[in-house]
């Protein structure tokens, strides 16, 4: 209809009319391109919060299992320290790299519990040997990749710290199986050649004497400790790290609720 108006205006050369309808036109079509433009906006932060969330239920599950893998190292470090200290060797108070490392702190204080026992069971060895390896709930994170959708978040802070977040993980996954899961294998088979296994629970005393006469249990037993402190500080750091884009991704998904 306002085409055949416009085409009768001109004929008729009312110019005054043509201008009009070239306004109407005009609005007509900026009110839409506005609001396709608004509904592509609310299209692109609901999609953005629903991210969020997602990204969100990842990190609250990567803190509690790096948590728990943290503790685990801890609980092999007093182990360790109980058995030392029994044989009457020095338990591990310090860890100190002989170089830097971006995911370890170049000296680590061990503390001691105030009860030794007090979160071990009567199997030290199971304790000494055993340690969880955990590994990132990356779903959200890699289907953001595959999808190409980085760009859907609009904090760029967030976006660049979840790929340093990503870095941490790749390295920690890297010492997983180039350094933890090697040392806890040789550790294993060094305890065999006594009859120690982890899955069959060993008398205390009889641990402590072995250690006590053998050098090479010694050893075995300290370094164990000493990589569960390297072990247990580079999970704390990634902990921190997801912690941190945790409280940042809430503050961001609260402000486009």
């Amino acid at each position: 209809m306002l085409l055949r108006r416009i085409t009768k205006h001109v004929k008729d050369q009312n110019w005054f009319a043509v201008g009009i309808d070239f306004i109407i036109v005009v609005i007509g079509v900026f009110i839409g391109i506005q609001v396709a433009n608004w509904n592509n906006g609310r299209s692109d932060a609901q999609r953005e919060q629903q991210v969020l969330v997602e990204l969100l239920d990842d990190l609250r599950q990567d803190v509690l299992m790096l948590s728990a893998s943290s503790d685990a190292a801890q609980l092999s470090i007093d182990a360790a320290n109980t058995v030392l200290d029994r044989a009457g060797l020095e338990p591990l108070a310090l860890v100190t790299l002989p170089v830097q490392n971006p995911m370890a702190n170049t000296e680590i204080s061990v503390a001691s519990p105030e009860d030794e026992d007090a979160n071990l069971s009567s199997d030290h060895w199971a304790h000494i040997t055993m340690r969880y390896f955990p590994s990132q709930h990356d779903a959200a994170l890699n289907s953001l990749i595959a999808a190409g959708e980085f760009s859907i978040i609009t904090d760029r802070q967030i976006v660049r710290d979840l790929q340093r977040y990503r870095t941490f993980w790749a390295t920690v996954m890297k010492s997983h199986d180039t350094t933890y899961r090697p040392h806890r294998d040789r550790t294993v088979f060094a305890g065999q050649k006594h009859g120690l296994s982890p899955f069959t629970e060993t008398d205390l005393d009889a641990l402590v004497e072995i250690v006590r006469l053998d050098p090479e249990m010694q050893g075995v037993v300290r370094s164990t400790a000493e990589f569960a402190a390297l072990h247990g500080d580079s999970l704390k750091r990634v902990e921190l790290e997801a912690q941190g884009l945790i409280d940042r991704i809430e503050a961001k998904s609260e402000g486009l609720e």
